[in-house]
Order: structure tokens, then C-alpha cells, then sequence
């Protein structure tokens, strides 16, 4: 139902549109965040990095429970991060090679050469067999802030509390991943939801998972 809640919103592609406007200059024929180096190199690169170090530090935190014998914990639920982590980043990735929709600097109407497709009209040439050279959708920066999500289900039997403000966290933040990458002009608002959705999806898989274990 969510799937198709969000294809209607967002599927003839005029909120991507007037979305990504507010961010481009018409005068200059750029995207003025795209030109800040703070923004490309602290903002964008520099956080990648830093969610890695994220990422390490929670395996390592893992590890030592398992070794301090935390009652509740287990490898099952160390590997939900780890696997989780990595099915979301590579989910998103891999769509991203395959759905073929482009950026929108890529577009005639942000300064770039090629026409405009809507995600209605991308998924009716697909299905054609039809398919673009983009590697734009869903948005692959805004995991680097979803993963967290894995690690939220991971600690929701043994830390709730912890695990409710990790993944209220991982949403907020992969969604303000994605915002950087639509003001820069990677992506459509559209990209960044349905990444979203994709981390919640596999989220929810895994929650699904470790509720069979318990019973």
C-alpha cells in the first residue's frame, strides 16, 4: 500500500520538478550548493567518511557485548546489523545501476542535454524493454545514514529505548543525506523517499526475522 501511495504522489514526476526548482538558478544555469566546496568536501564527502567510522564503531560495540556476555545479545543479532548494513547499501546500489533514470543535472531543464522522464514514463520504457543510462534512482548517499536502521533492529531486543532513538535517527538522517544530494542537484526528492522506503522495507524484513527466532 506505501509503494503505491508514493508511486501515485509521485509518478508524473511535478513535485520532483518544482522541488529541485527551488534549488536551481535559472540566471546561472547551476545549482549554486553544487558550487560550495564546504558542502562537496565536508558536507558530502567528509560525512561518508565519517558514517564508515560510524559503522566500524558499532561492529566493534557488538563484538565487545558478545565478549562481555550481554544477556539477550547474540551473534544472530550482531550479524542483523552487519547483513542489514550491507542489504540496504547494496539493495540501493544495485537498483541504482538498473533502473537507469538519470540526475537532474543530467537534464536539459537543470543545464544538462538530455530530456526529462518522469518515473511513470521510466517505468512504461522499461517495461519495454527500454532502459536509461542514469544511476540515480532510489539515492544511494542517503544510506549512508539508513544502514543505521539495521543496527536499530539489531539492539531493539536487548537496548528498545536505544534502538527507538537509532532509528528515528536513520530516517531523519538519511533523509537529510538525500536533501544535500537534491540541493546539489544528484537527485530528485523522489530518489531520497523511495531509498527510504527501500531501507524500511529490508528493516522490517529483518525485524520479521528475528520475531521467528524468538518464538
Amino acid at each position: 500500500m506505501s509503494a503505491l501511495i508514493l508511486a501515485a504522489v509521485f509518478s508524473d514526476g511535478r513535485i520532483d520538478l518544482w522541488f529541485s526548482d527551488l534549488w536551481f538558478d535559472r540566471t546561472a544555469m547551476l545549482f549554486p550548493v553544487a558550487e560550495l566546496s564546504f558542502v562537496d568536501h565536508v558536507l558530502y564527502r567528509g560525512h561518508k567518511i565519517f558514517m564508515v567510522g560510524v559503522a566500524l564503531f558499532l561492529m566493534g560495540w557488538s563484538a565487545r557485548l558478545l565478549q562481555q556476555g550481554q544477556q539477550g545479545f547474540s551473534w544472530v543479532h550482531m550479524w542483523v546489523g552487519i547483513g542489514g548494513t550491507v542489504a540496504i547499501v547494496a539493495t540501493v546500489a544495485l537498483l541504482k545501476k538498473q533502473t537507469g533514470i538519470e540526475c537532474p543535472w543530467s537534464l536539459e531543464r537543470y543545464g544538462g542535454v538530455l530530456p526529462y522522464v518522469s518515473l511513470e514514463e521510466a517505468v512504461r520504457l522499461a517495461l519495454g524493454g527500454q532502459f536509461g543510462q542514469g544511476r540515480c534512482f532510489p539515492a544511494g548517499h542517503a544510506t549512508g545514514g539508513l544502514f543505521l536502521l539495521a543496527w536499530a533492529t539489531a539492539f531493539s531486543e536487548v537496548f528498545p529505548k536505544l534502538a527507538n532513538i537509532i532509528h528515528v535517527i536513520a530516517v531523519a538522517l538519511g533523509f537529510l543525506m538525500g536533501l544535500l544530494r537534491v540541493a546539489q542537484g544528484a537527485h530528485f526528492l523522489s530518489h531520497v523517499v523511495w531509498a527510504i522506503w527501500t531501507a524500511l522495507v529490508i528493516t522490517y524484513f529483518l525485524q520479521w526475522c528475528l520475531s521467528l527466532r524468538s518464538k
